[in-house]
């Protein structure tokens, strides 16, 4: 296992100055001096730590391509590292896996293909590590409905329900909440069905409490909340739920990818 005091003293100096920091872009900008730092020092902890407490930090802030490059060191560590990360170290890179298919699933500009190649990729170490399948099936679902490919949405949403959970699946109520945007617009009924767990109280946001949870509930939970008040009520099968279709994914020149 390794430990940020395995760094070097200038990159465990770094590191502590950072952990001060409040969320935003100087901590990310300050994270991606670290790393070159670290990359000049060279060895594996100083590179280790220093590109996810970078990871971690630009999780706050808006998405930017070239994070992508970390991600993808990271995806070959688990590869090469050997005994330098634990079973407890490669938990914590599939979990920030689930991160980078995300962002590569939500921009457009990074052509299908690679997209796809991506999340093939990451099933691999998902699968090598005997991990749940859940975000696989996830981004699978989301790309597929990002282009319009309704049916496999809905096949791949089929299986990511049916998908055991593990350490490395999303919030239950999140992940319902996800399921539910999915089917909102064609198959209103089901997304009612999806999200009622999370509407009714009986699944929260990890620990938040349900008061908490309304206060903050999303557009899609006040609709389907409210709906599923009235369908109580009346019996009502209706959902209405307006929605922003996904920009066209394109092709580009040059393909970016964790893999």
């Amino acid at each position: 296992m390794t430990y940020p005091s395995d760094c070097d003293p200038q990159v465990i100096e770094l590191l502590q100055e950072i952990e001060a920091m409040p969320e935003g872009l100087e901590r990310v900008r300050r994270c991606e001096h670290a790393v070159s730092v670290a990359t000049r020092l060279g060895g594996f902890d100083n590179e280790y730590w220093t590109r996810l407490y970078l990871i971690d930090s630009a999780y706050y802030v808006p998405n930017d391509p070239s994070l992508l490059t970390h991600y993808s060191w990271l995806r070959r560590a688990l590869d090469t590292a050997g005994e330098r990360l634990d079973e407890e170290d490669r938990r914590s890179v599939l979990w920030r896996l689930k991160w980078a298919l995300t962002q590569v699933v939500g921009t457009p500009e990074i052509p299908l293909e690679t997209a796809r190649a991506t999340i093939d990729d990451v099933e691999g170490a998902f699968r090598a590590h005997g991990a749940a399948l859940r975000p696989i099936h996830q981004h699978r679902a989301a790309l597929a409905d990002e282009i319009g490919e309704r049916a496999e949405a809905g096949a791949h949403l089929d299986r990511w329900v049916a998908a055991s959970r593990d350490d490395v699946s999303d919030c239950h109520a999140c992940e319902c909440r996800e399921q539910a945007r999915l089917v909102a617009d064609g198959d209103p009924e089901r997304a009612l069905t999806l999200i009622q767990p999370v509407v009714d109280g009986s699944l929260t946001c990890g620990a938040v409490s349900y008061t908490h949870l309304r206060a903050h509930e999303t557009v899609l939970d006040l609709v389907c909340r409210l709906l599923l008040e009235k369908k109580n009520k009346q019996n009502s099968h209706a959902l209405f739920y307006s929605y922003t279709p996904q920009r066209p994914r394109t092709t580009s020149d040059t393909p970016t990818s964790v893999a």
